[in-house]
């Protein structure tokens, strides 16, 4: 799992705005409001993470591998593609293949 509170969450906002478009984050987005009064990173990414294991049902790949090795193995994934698209973004944008 990612050590940083604020990458954990950069995965998670993704998540939500990609995977999970049409579920209700209510009990999310409350976790993540209160997990800011929280003062280790550990303790907040813990807190959010309890929440978001219930959004995990939801991805097939997710519940097939095991919610732990899912995110162990994907959400640095998704950050290192997040940063590099944060970085490179508009040159990224220029490369991608157009479907016409």
């Amino acid at each position: 799992m990612l050590s940083k509170y604020d990458d954990f969450l950069k995965v998670i906002n993704h998540l939500i705005t990609i995977q999970f478009v049409d579920s209700d984050f209510l009990v999310l987005k409350n976790s993540i409001y209160h997990a800011e009064s929280l003062k280790t990173d550990r303790d907040k990414i813990y807190y959010v993470y309890q929440s978001f294991k219930n959004y995990l049902w939801l991805l097939k790949e997710a519940v097939d591998m095991g919610f732990h090795k899912w995110v162990e193995t994907q959400f640095p994934l998704i950050l290192e593609e997040l940063n590099y698209i944060e970085k490179n973004g508009e040159e990224y944008e220029r490369k991608r293949p157009r479907i016409h």
